[in-house]
């Protein structure tokens, strides 16, 4: 009996044997990335603060460096880097605030003239037909929107909230990665293995290079790009072109929403 079952061990192919374990493996590997994934889902709260720190801290680490050789603490370095960069947000958010502000009459006067020539435009074609449709379907959706701006609300004061709190928790975590992130990497490449130090030391500094390096071509094209934008604008008479090449210079950092957010600003102010 137990020949017989030795027998039929030994008649399965070695390819079939080694399938398996490729097959298996595989299983194995799709569900540890589902795992991580699922996980990340859960702690996306932590998680983005945590990478977006970890991208600032990479690419501003040489100023807080360039402040320590001259006698200025890492800690208060890394205060004045966080302080340089909410300074250049907040002021671009008031020169779009205050051009938007400055000049509100004008916009308006211009979106009236557009609407109304838009309108006649429409009820000279078929497409009036069409718009009154929409507004009946809107009035008739009117109740039901209502309904749901409670749960709206909520969502988004929940929205703002976790944006908030993730904001706090990202300046925390990029002040003391500035502060205490060179050290940390040097501690790390220290307990290696003199044979595997210069590696790590080269895999570090490639990596450093490379994320400086996209943030410089990226900050070069977003520059590029919005003061392009502010002279096309302001050839063609637009308002606040300046303003809007700013929002296209800043929305230029955020993948996909930015680009977005910037070209829907340059249209209305195009349409006004």
């Amino acid at each position: 009996m137990d020949e017989s079952g030795d027998k039929e061990r030994r008649q399965v192919p070695a390819w079939f044997a080694r399938s398996s374990r490729y097959a298996w493996g595989f299983l194995g590997i799709v569900a540890a990335i589902g795992a991580i994934v699922v996980g990340l889902g859960y702690l996306r709260e932590l998680v983005v603060p945590l990478v977006l720190a970890m991208f600032f801290a990479v690419v501003f680490e040489p100023a807080v460096g360039w402040l320590e050789a001259r006698r200025i603490p890492r800690g208060a370095g890394a205060v004045i880097v966080i302080a340089g960069l909410g300074i250049v947000l907040a002021g671009s958010t008031v020169i779009v605030v205050l051009g938007v502000i400055d000049q509100t009459d004008e916009i308006s006067g211009r979106l009236t003239e557009a609407q109304v020539e838009v309108q006649d435009a429409i009820g000279q074609s078929e497409v009036g037909d069409y718009v009154e449709r929409i507004r009946d379907s809107v009035g008739d959706a009117g109740p039901a929107a209502r309904d749901g701006i409670g749960a709206r609300i909520s969502t988004f004061l929940d929205s703002a909230a976790g944006f908030a709190s993730g904001m706090v928790l990202g300046v925390v975590l990029l002040y003391y990665l500035l502060k205490d992130g060179a050290g940390l990497v040097s501690s790390y490449i220290s307990r290696r293995r003199p044979r595997d130090r210069e590696q790590a030391e080269r895999i570090f500094g490639q990596a450093a290079a490379s994320i400086r390096g996209y943030f410089r071509g990226k900050t070069v094209l977003a520059l590029a790009q919005g003061i392009f934008i502010s002279i096309a604008l302001a050839i063609m008479d637009v308002p606040l072109a300046g303003s809007v090449g700013v929002v296209n210079f800043v929305g230029a950092y955020i993948p996909f929403l930015g680009a977005f957010i910037g070209g829907a600003f340059a249209v209305l102010m195009a349409i006004s």
